[in-house]
């Protein structure tokens, strides 16, 4: 049972900041395992040109050995880079934008000062947390990610708030 916000009513106000849309970004790469998996084949593939070079093959022999070297190259670039890429498109299609979001016991009310979005907790997808963020995933065809900065609760707590959360997406 909830203790300190007994009405169960949680309003969120984050502005979504360069700093917090590169965290997305950060968090959206690291945390999905396409990503990943793409990752290590580049790193493997990088891996070729050391590995004929250690096997005693000059570097000129080695290089023209290792076939996957530079697409091994571009791939991990690519991939490394991508939050950079992905903050930075967030921050220019919506940076500066405030979210005011009210959960409420029957749904979340989302304004974004250009419109309302009511959604049911039943369209929520999963919820993840970091430290710092919790990260609301819907269950639309255009999946949306919602992002809420921890230290941005007007009403409630981020603790409470979990728990309220955890209670919703379990009924």
């Amino acid at each position: 049972m909830l203790k300190t916000n007994m009405n169960n009513n949680f309003t969120v106000k984050t502005t979504l900041t360069k700093k917090l849309c590169m965290d997305c970004a950060k968090y959206i790469i690291w945390h999905n395992p396409i990503f990943i998996c793409f990752l290590i084949i580049g790193i493997l593939l990088l891996a070729t040109l050391p590995g004929y070079i250690l096997l005693g093959h000059s570097f000129s022999e080695a290089f023209s050995l290792s076939f996957g070297f530079i697409p091994g190259l571009a791939l991990t670039a690519a991939i490394l880079a991508a939050p950079w890429f992905i903050g930075k498109k967030m921050y220019q299609q919506n940076g500066d934008i405030t979210l005011n979001i009210n959960f409420n016991d029957d749904e979340l009310i989302i304004n974004n000062s250009h419109k309302i979005m009511k959604i049911a907790y039943n369209d929520i997808k999963k919820v993840q947390q970091t430290n710092k963020y919790f990260f609301i995933s819907t269950r639309s065809a255009d999946t949306t990610m919602y992002v809420l900065d921890k230290n941005t609760f007007v009403i409630g707590t981020a603790a409470d708030f979990n728990i309220f959360i955890q209670q919703k997406l379990r009924s």
